[in-house]
């Protein structure tokens, strides 16, 4: 596959490969993660949102009460890295030779899914850690999901995760809620029914059609045994 064909353009005017387990650990992703890290562990446990708040499912996704341990900085570490260069390109190429259909559903291009199978993560989408390897989470790809990162990925941390964990340091351990699912892909509800509804009047317009052949048939006057004969003479004698 043509690598030109599957860069795109940072905000400098370069190109990079928009491939994630190229990119290094001391990116601006990972110091933005160290900083939203520091600054959950900083904020009073005081303002953490009760679970019991927490509505049973996010976006459709059921949230599950799951155990949120912070492991040692050096754990988390080397999780991260090993994601970062080999467990993320793996689950999207296992992705796009199981998950055709859903990812299709989800709105990535046949170019994407191709892009995919080479390890390249589809612009706008993320691999999420349901449980985050902040929190205990491993890198099984049961664990992993890929999501449209805005407004669902966000959503999930920003309003469903992180509140729940402010003041947690490592070592810590607390009961939480997690959207969860073993979809692999997340096709959000309402991208779903405007398929099921494109489905159906497909489905309309194919009955139509075949309707209208019917009827279009029957208003012909059949071919009688005298006809078929007739035009099997004519075709012998080459229309004379």
């Amino acid at each position: 596959m043509n690598d030109a064909k599957l860069k795109r353009w940072d905000k400098k005017g370069k190109p990079y490969p928009y491939i994630h387990q190229k990119r290094t650990l001391d990116s601006k992703d990972e110091e933005l993660r160290r900083s939203v890290a520091q600054k959950l562990a900083e904020t009073p446990k005081s303002e953490r949102l009760n679970p019991a708040n927490v509505p049973d499912s996010v976006y459709d996704i059921p949230c599950v009460m799951t155990e949120f341990k912070v492991p040692s900085l050096e754990k988390r570490r080397e999780m991260r890295k090993d994601f970062e260069l080999n467990v993320r390109a793996a689950f999207l190429k296992h992705l796009a030779k199981t998950k055709f259909n859903e990812l299709r559903a989800a709105g990535i291009s046949l170019k994407q899914i191709k892009g995919m199978r080479h390890g390249y993560t589809p612009n706008g989408f993320n691999t999420h850690h349901m449980v985050p390897i902040h929190g205990g989470g491993t890198n099984d790809f049961s664990n992993l999901i890929l999501i449209r990162r805005v407004p669902y990925h966000d959503d999930l941390h920003n309003k469903v995760i992180n509140p729940q964990i402010r003041g947690i340091k490592e070592g810590e351990s607390v009961m939480i809620k997690i959207p969860k699912t073993d979809a692999g892909v997340f096709v959000p509800h309402e991208r779903f029914l405007a398929l099921q509804k494109d489905a159906q009047r497909k489905a309309a317009e194919k009955r139509k059609q075949k309707k209208a052949k019917q009827q279009k048939n029957k208003a012909k006057p059949a071919t009688t045994l005298k006809d078929k004969k007739m035009l099997s003479l004519l075709k012998q004698n080459k229309g004379r």
